[in-house]
């Protein structure tokens, strides 16, 4: 199975601010990656949460189908999300809810 590439970017997170990198169609199975090199520890350590939301029918609203926090700095960098089915619709977004000041994050959203 080829693995497409469906969406990319570099997202500098707005403290507390759910930022959407990707809303994307299409029945399709889906993977959020994103790099986190530039988060960092300390006395207010960086906190990034991403979510992948998707649709159950076609006229349902997204609804969260994965979630991961991540706190500090980070020995494995590249995060990856579990891949999402999605018959309809998927968004995916990253919010850096701490952390003494926005980061970038490098990201794809890729399909298979």
């Amino acid at each position: 199975m080829p693995v497409i590439s469906e969406g990319t970017g570099t997202q500098t997170a707005t403290l507390a601010t759910e930022h959407i990198l990707a809303t994307l169609t299409g029945a399709k199975t889906y993977m959020l990656m994103v790099d986190a090199t530039n988060m960092v520890g300390g006395a207010t350590p960086d906190t990034v949460v991403l979510r992948v939301k998707a649709k159950a029918l076609t006229a349902g609203a997204e609804i969260l189908a994965y979630e991961q926090s991540f706190v500090g700095a980070q020995g494995s960098k590249l995060k990856v999300s579990i891949p999402i089915p999605s018959l309809f619709s998927c968004s995916f977004t990253l919010t850096q809810t701490l952390g003494a000041a926005g980061r970038a994050y490098p990201w794809v959203v890729m399909s298979v």
